[in-house]
């Protein structure tokens, strides 16, 4: 899969809309870096989410990876927090949150 079926994937699993994500008050931003750059946002604000491709909002935490990552992770073929514990994903802004969204998509998501 690419990263843009990846997202699409994971936009569509995310809009089944897990109860504790609704319950967030965040603005996501994931870039992903390499040949497939691509950045995304996901806002959640009064229990509805709204994606974005590109930057329209001001980010609460944001995310920065490659391709080759995002696409190991999508896959399971590396776990998100060693990922982020050996600098090979970035975050900046509120790291709370980025805990908080990173166990909601591994009980929600699916890789295909």
């Amino acid at each position: 899969m690419t990263v843009e079926e990846v997202i699409a994937d994971l936009i569509a699993q995310l809009d089944q809309a897990p109860p504790e994500l609704l319950e967030m008050n965040a603005v996501f931003e994931l870039n992903v870096v390499g040949q497939q750059a691509v950045t995304y946002q996901l806002k959640i604000e009064n229990q509805l989410l709204e994606w974005a491709k590109g930057t329209p909002f001001t980010p609460s935490c944001s995310f920065y990876l490659t391709d080759t990552v995002f696409l190991k992770i999508a896959a399971g073929e590396l776990n998100p927090k060693l990922a982020i514990m050996t600098g090979k994903v970035k975050i900046e802004g509120d790291y709370s949150q980025a805990l908080q969204l990173s166990a909601i998509i591994k009980k929600s998501y699916q890789p295909r």
